[in-house]
C-alpha cells in the first residue's frame, strides 16, 4: 500500500462469495481480507459511515476502532480463540498519510511504528505464538514486523521504492507478497515476493506493470 491508498471508498458494498454466493456485509464498507477458521468466516474492513476499523464473524460486525485518527483495518488472521486484525491510524488532517502502523488482538490496539516514519500495517499472520505483520515505512520501505520487532525487507539495491502488501508463516519460512514501484514513472510496479528477506522477481526486471 503506498501513501495515496485509501482502502475504503465511498458507494461501495462490503461483500464475500461463497462457492460463488454472494454475502453482503454492509452497504457503504469495504473488505480488505478474509479469513476461515473451523466453520467462522472472519472478514476484515471498514466503514466509511464513521463506524471506522471493524471486522465481522459470520456476518456479524465487531468494532475494533473509531476515534479522530480514521483507522483502517487492512488484514485478519484467527488463532485458536483470538482474532488478530492489521491495520494503521492516518493522520486526521486529511491527508492520507499514516501516523501508526498498528495491529489488533482481540480489540485491544498494539502500535508498531508511529510518526515521522510514515508506516502501514498491511498483512496479519500467526504461528504459535508469533505475530507477523507486513507493511512500510517511509512511504517507500518494505517491511515486516515479528512480535513489535521491524525487519527490513531487501529491494536489491534496485531504483525502485518498495512495499509489502501481505504475509504469509510456513514452519519457519516467512512470505512477504508486494512490489516495487518506479518512483519515475507514476502508476508503474514489478510484482515481487520476499522468502525469508531475500527478494524473488515475479516477473523480469525490466517490466513495467501498470495498475
Amino acid at each position: 500500500m503506498d501513501s495515496t491508498s485509501t482502502p475504503y471508498s465511498q458507494n461501495t458494498d462490503a461483500v464475500y462469495w461463497k462457492n460463488g454466493q454472494q454475502v453482503v456485509l454492509a452497504k457503504n464498507a469495504d473488505v480488505t481480507g478474509i479469513v476461515v477458521s473451523d466453520s467462522d468466516v472472519y472478514v476484515s474492513g471498514g466503514s466509511t459511515n464513521g463506524v471506522g476499523a471493524v471486522y465481522w464473524k459470520n456476518g456479524k460486525m465487531v468494532t475494533l476502532a473509531q476515534n479522530a485518527y480514521v483507522p483502517y483495518a487492512t488484514g485478519i488472521a484467527v488463532s485458536g480463540n483470538d482474532v488478530y486484525a492489521s491495520g494503521f491510524l492516518t493522520n486526521p488532517n486529511g491527508t492520507g498519510y499514516s501516523t501508526a502502523a498498528i495491529y489488533w488482538k482481540n480489540g485491544k490496539m498494539v502500535t508498531l511504528a508511529q510518526n515521522a516514519y510514515v508506516p502501514y500495517a498491511t498483512g496479519i499472520a500467526v504461528s504459535g505464538n508469533d505475530v507477523y505483520v507486513s507493511g512500510s515505512i517511509n512511504a517507500d520501505t518494505a517491511v515486516y514486523w515479528k512480535n513489535g520487532q521491524q525487519i527490513m525487507l531487501s529491494n536489491n539495491n534496485s531504483v525502485y521504492t518498495s512495499y509489502a502488501t501481505s504475509i504469509a508463516v510456513s514452519g519457519n519460512d516467512v512470505y512477504v507478497a508486494g512490489y516495487l514501484q518506479n518512483s519515475n514513472v507514476f502508476g508503474s510496479s514489478v510484482p515481487v515476493y520476499w522468502k525469508n528477506g531475500k527478494m524473488v522477481m515475479l516477473a523480469p526486471g525490466n517490466s513495467i506493470y501498470y495498475k
